[in-house]
């Protein structure tokens, strides 16, 4: 009965009158729904993303995390069972050492299916599409689930390896078609958001899988079979949800060609009919790529216009598994029972540890499109590194005080927050962003296959790392650490909000940048001149009329002399021009902090490594001496004598200045024929040999190697000093030069002072090898990062005759403004190089020209070493 029916009938006075109330306030709530605002006006998803999304994650990248943590609570009970089954095929039981290879071999070859099903993962999303990829992928963790669970009653240990491999498979799909899929799947404003569930769904795996190892529920003897076999669970729920949620729209259009299933996918995806805006540019992304088959692995490696991008993915891609957070979990029982936990509870707390990464990833998940992908994987990797530190200082010192397991059982919180922070969800859908829709699969599998690589790695090296540095087994990965935020810090974009063209369009500024054209104009003499561009012509030209032509900047409109001249005044006869105030700030911003990347990277391969050797080698010298007489007595039977040992010790530190005699004799003609950039990256290469030759001394039972790796310490510190000042003061402007080569004094003295908190007994001071070659990681730092930096402009110019490369090198270093003041000092002092001779050592010495300068030099020199201060020291 409708409501005008209700109406018209002849109610009594008292009913009439309740029906008329309750009709009026129906009225009301039905008004008040009709205005209530839909899910797209409030800027959240649709119902059919938030489905998409879960019926992804539950058999994606859920299982990852699910099956990493469900074999942890089983340990005991298989390599019980792996042994009974031994002892009744052969009648004898396994050894403990094959035990624990057979053991170790369960627990990595699901890194191996992961990296089968990375490499297939491509080509499956390719032909199949995103969404039947992950429905098939469902099948090999079936497969895996029958077999776990059978394999018990079947004695047959090889089940269960076998059931690990396929479960690597099916995970190895899953993390590489799942952020794949739901980032071409979600809008621009959330795609930060949606893609990221993939790594709350790994936390949450991660502690469901905790969760169910208790004794309480699957992690008994009789259950282990269960419990291994529970991975089925997921997967079956998402053959059973998958199915309802629609195809990604990109695949749809750019790789079917089916505009109209796309136009539809993006309706249920958004809960609305009008998609154009949406349409538009999948459109435009159509057309840039039209006519392009989707490239393999090896295409991409080859192409220059990925070169960026794939850099980038290699980085992070490995950094998230060489950064330590999983080897964190290995710690991590031990670390609680010192903390004073019981071991009946320690099951308990370690669940807390896989909370923590859950809740983080959560948080990350909801901020990551208000703060950006740069400034949370940035972040994370700089916490981690110093939490790194913190844990190593903790490990070092937690059996002298009574306090410190409990700092180390923070640092392991700390560490898994750091890492959900940022790594753990940006990297993931790294690949989702900054590729487009022809090389997307192929980034994903080098992605995932760099990922189960390192995983397999880590997990076979870090005992071998624990047994051989003990409580310093995490400094490598907190040279990782650094290493990762300083890339994304100086060379990963912000992806934030941004089309994948826009993006494309930022990496294609690295993959290829401009030319610098070389141009010929005549002066105002009527001279032609091929040396330099207009913008850098000297204002000092009698200005012409208004009506006449002069040229302008590179490939723009000729224009007046007198707006000209007053473009390089930084004003404009008819207002504010390119060179206004806040142009010439932002390029001063921008010079500023490319010269301040550059100092840290020259600074810290450079004199840095100087003050840290020349102060690193006092503290061990007890160690050092009894090394040196006990590897005499092992030799030769007998001690060496006192005077003996005391020769030997001097030489081991006065070698070193033999090694930078040698180095600053030949830094002279390595930097004439290779450039000063060269040349640190030679000494570079120099430094890391002697590195590994100090730090296998011990190992190898030879102190002619500490000798011989002072010696290229010293032959490295040699062609440092000669290089490190003028190269500063070659790329600096002249009104910063004085501050930015007094940077290699800064530098010098900051070396020394960490030479002197290294050797602390409470840090390196007990581990003499490894603290002598703690200096290859700053090298190592520095061979990676100075190629990205250019040489020195005058070197470029002066003694290549390259005056394009040199324009360009002061472009990159000081922006793009006018730099016409330098390049005439630069023509003028390669003028007078070309008529001059090279001169040289001897030249030096005996040209009447250059007495005094160099006998000034001289009594600076001496006069710094004399002086007293070493001593001192």
């Amino acid at each position: 009965m409708n409501v005008k029916a209700l109406t018209q009938i002849n109610w009594p006075c008292g009913k009439k009158a309740a029906v008329e109330k309750f009709l009026a306030h129906r009225t009301k709530l039905c008004t008040a729904l009709l205005d209530l605002p839909c899910l797209d006006t409030l800027g959240l998803p649709g119902r059919v993303l938030i489905l998409t999304v879960c019926a992804a994650g539950i058999g994606g990248t859920f299982q990852y995390g699910y099956n990493l943590t469900i074999i942890n609570a089983p340990t005991l009970f298989i390599q019980t069972f792996a042994n009974e089954t031994w002892l009744e095929r052969t009648g004898a039981p396994l050894e403990g050492s094959t035990v624990a290879l057979l053991w170790s071999f369960v627990v990595s070859v699901f890194s191996l299916g992961g990296l089968a099903g990375a490499l297939v993962a491509g080509p499956m999303a390719i032909r199949l599409g995103r969404k039947k990829s992950l429905l098939l992928s469902n099948l090999f963790v079936l497969l895996a689930a029958v077999l776990a669970g059978c394999s018990r009653r079947a004695g047959s240990v090889e089940m269960v390896m076998l059931s690990r491999f396929l479960a690597g498979v099916n995970s190895g799909v899953g993390m590489s078609v799942q952020p794949m899929y739901l980032g071409e799947s979600a809008p621009k404003e959330l795609r930060g958001t949606v893609a990221l569930t993939s790594a709350s769904f790994t936390a949450l795996g991660l502690v469901l899988g905790q969760a169910v190892g208790l004794r309480e529920l699957l992690g008994t003897e009789g259950r282990w079979p269960l419990l291994l076999a529970s991975n089925a669970v997921p997967g079956l729920i998402q053959l059973l949800l998958l199915p309802w949620a629609p195809e990604s729209p990109r695949y749809l259009l750019i790789d079917r060609g089916d505009q109209g299933a796309c136009v539809r996918a993006l309706r249920r995806l958004r809960g609305r009919e009008d998609v154009s805006g949406e349409l538009k540019e999948l459109l435009a992304e159509q057309a840039a790529v039209r006519g392009e088959a989707p490239k393999a692995p090896w295409e991409l490696l080859r192409s220059r216009a990925w070169r960026w991008q794939l850099l980038s993915v290699l980085v992070l891609s490995s950094a998230m598994q060489l950064c330590g957070n999983d080897s964190m979990y290995s710690y991590a029982s031990s670390v609680f029972h010192k903390a004073g936990v019981p071991s009946d509870l320690i099951q308990y707390v370690t669940i807390g540890t896989g909370s923590c990464e859950l809740i983080t990833a959560v948080t990350c998940n909801l901020v990551i499109d208000r703060v950006g992908r740069r400034k949370l994987v940035m972040g994370g990797y700089s916490l981690m590194a110093a939490w790194a530190v913190v844990f190593t200082v903790a490990l070092s010192l937690q059996d002298r005080l009574s306090w410190m397991p409990y700092l180390s059982m923070a640092c392991i919180f700390a560490y898994i927050l750091s890492f959900g922070i940022g790594p753990a969800g940006v990297t993931g859908i790294l690949p989702a962003e900054i590729f487009d829709q022809v090389t997307r699969p192929a980034a994903y599998m080098i992605c995932g296959s760099l990922l189960w690589s390192n995983l397999f790695l880590v997990g076979m090296a870090f005992p071998f790392l624990v047994d051989g540095l003990g409580p310093f087994c995490y400094l490598p990965f907190f040279a990782v650490c650094v290493c990762s935020a300083l890339y994304v810090c100086f060379f990963l974009p912000e992806t934030k909000a941004k089309t994948f063209l826009e993006i494309s369009a930022e990496f294609n500024k690295r993959n290829f940048p401009a030319p610098v054209p070389e141009k010929s104009w005549t002066n105002s003499e009527g001279n032609k001149s091929t040396l330099l561009p207009p913008e850098l012509a000297l204002a000092h030209d009698e200005p012409h009329s208004s009506s006449q032509a002069c040229p302008g900047r590179w490939g723009e409109p000729s224009r007046p002399q007198n707006a000209f001249q007053a473009q390089l005044a930084g004003t404009s006869s008819s207002g504010p021009g390119p060179a206004s105030a806040d142009v010439q700030t932002r390029r001063g911003q921008v010079r500023h902090q490319r010269l301040l990347q550059m100092l840290l990277v020259l600074g810290m391969g450079g004199t840095l490594l100087v003050g840290f050797q020349v102060s690193v080698i006092a503290s061990p010298s007890q160690d050092i001496k009894r090394f040196i007489n006990e590897t005499w007595f092992e030799r030769h039977g007998t001690s060496l004598r006192h005077e003996t040992l005391t020769l030997l010790w001097s030489t081991i530190v006065s070698i070193y200045c033999v090694g930078g005699l040698l180095g600053g004799l030949w830094s002279g003609p390595l930097v004439a024929r290779y450039g000063k950039k060269k040349a640190f990256l030679g000494s570079d290469v120099i430094v890391m040999a002697a590195a590994l030759l100090v730090g296998f001394s011990e190992a190898a039972g030879s102190f002619e190697m500490i000798l011989l790796g002072r010696f290229l310490y010293g032959v490295s510190a040699g062609i440092s000093l000669n290089v490190h000042g003028p190269y500063l003061g070659e790329v600096s402007p002249k009104k910063l030069r004085g501050f930015v080569v007094t940077t290699a004094s800064v530098f010098l003295s900051l070396g020394k002072a960490l030479g002197q908190i290294m050797a602390l007994r409470a840090l390196l001071g007990s581990r003499w090898p490894l603290l002598l070659a703690l200096g290859g990681v700053a090298a190592l730092l520095q061979l990676l990062l100075l190629p990205l930096f250019p040489e020195s402009p005058p070197y470029l110019l002066i003694q290549k005759g390259d005056r394009e490369g040199c324009l360009k090198a002061m472009k990159e270093l000081w922006g793009e403004g006018p730099h016409h003041a330098e390049m005439e000092d630069l023509l003028r002092e390669a003028a007078a190089a070309r008529t001059a001779r090279s001169l040289g050592v001897l030249g030096v010495m005996t040209a009447p020209a250059l007495r005094k300068p160099l006998g000034v030099t001289v009594l600076l020199i001496l006069s710094l070493q004399l002086c007293g201060l070493i001593a001192v020291e």
